[in-house]
């Protein structure tokens, strides 16, 4: 299994708790709660709950991911890539879910999918920057490969 050392996520500590807080706000959302005045009141319930369901699995793949990559011995390719898979789960629900809160109450949801709309930019930026890197690494790793194949 090829091996990776990402730019790392993990360095950051309030990365950790946005990831653990969107998932707890998940489960408020998938059990029926959300605040009141919150978008998912206009949104049909199977949106709410593919909402929750991406605000849990993004997250929790990208935490998984981030484990993987930390073990003793094991900063792999496959860990980087369930955090890209997580981060582009959240990007492609946040850029949906964007457009369904302004299209289900108007201008009075720019706020709130202004704010989700830079969490999907944020994270879509950071699954192509970890596709560029798996990217570079399995490049030099062929060219090392075909290198020393040489001799």
């Amino acid at each position: 299994m090829p091996q990776i050392r990402l730019e790392p996520t993990s360095r950051h500590p309030v990365v950790f708790f946005f990831l653990y807080l969107l998932m707890s706000s998940s489960l408020t959302i998938g059990l029926g709660a959300p605040p009141p005045g919150s978008v998912n009141e206009a949104l049909p319930r199977w949106g709410v709950y593919l909402w929750a369901g991406s605000l849990f699995l993004g997250p929790a793949l990208i935490l998984w991911g981030l484990r993987w990559q930390r073990r003793i011995g094991r900063k792999s390719v496959d860990g980087a890539l369930l955090e890209a898979v997580g981060m582009a789960m959240l990007a492609a629900a946040g850029i949906l879910y964007s457009a369904a809160a302004i299209g289900a109450v108007g201008w009075s949801g720019v706020i709130p999918a202004g704010l989700i709309l830079g969490l999907a930019v944020a994270c879509g930026y950071r699954a192509w920057d970890i596709r560029r890197q798996i990217r570079a690494y399995l490049d030099r790793k062929a060219q090392e490969t075909a290198t020393h194949g040489d001799n």
